[in-house]
């Protein structure tokens, strides 16, 4: 999976972004809500589908205002919504990776490379060496993971939200809190 920054402002996710401040390998689980122009979702505007993500730097922006660098782990399921404050939890049952490799698979996997770096050869300021990183992702998986945290629309951007923090030994019924 990818590494990714993600901005964190509301109020929820503010919370829980201070709640781990110090905690070292700090897990949090993202999902994407369904209409990004809410500015505090109910598990009904909430994707069932998330990643897990291991918190990997905080970087205070402002009062209330976080930069948060995630490494994404692999896939949840929320199985049970709990509570919304002081920031969202929920029960969550882990989803593995069901695709098996076949010619198929891997001819999409090196026609999507092929796009995408013919789509990175448009962008002047990139430094050259961002398509090489394309070469070094094996799994289809995490190609399109590293594609889709790569390309930074408004819609995806402000639609991610913090899910919450679990114990870094998960055990399949850990709480999610968004």
């Amino acid at each position: 999976m990818s590494v990714v920054p993600i901005n964190v402002g509301r109020p929820r996710s503010v919370r829980l972004v201070e709640d781990l401040l110090g905690r070292e390998r700090a897990l949090v689980g993202i999902v994407s809500q369904k209409n990004p122009e809410l500015d505090e979702p109910t598990f009904r505007d909430l994707y069932d589908i998330g990643t897990l993500a291991r918190v990997v730097k905080v970087i205070r922006l402002g009062q209330s205002n976080y930069s948060v660098v995630l490494n994404g782990l692999g896939r949840f399921r929320i199985a049970a919504p709990g509570g919304l404050e002081p920031y969202m939890r929920a029960r969550i049952v882990r989803v593995g990776e069901s695709l098996t490799r076949d010619v198929e698979l891997d001819a999409l996997g090196t026609s999507l490379r092929e796009s995408t770096r013919e789509v990175l050869g448009l962008m002047p300021n990139l430094p050259k060496e961002t398509a090489g990183i394309l070469d070094n992702v094996r799994e289809p998986g995490a190609l399109a993971d590293l594609i889709a945290t790569s390309s930074r629309s408004s819609k995806h951007s402000t639609s991610r939200r913090a899910c919450g923090s679990f114990s870094p030994w998960w055990d399949g019924s850990s709480k999610c809190s968004r």
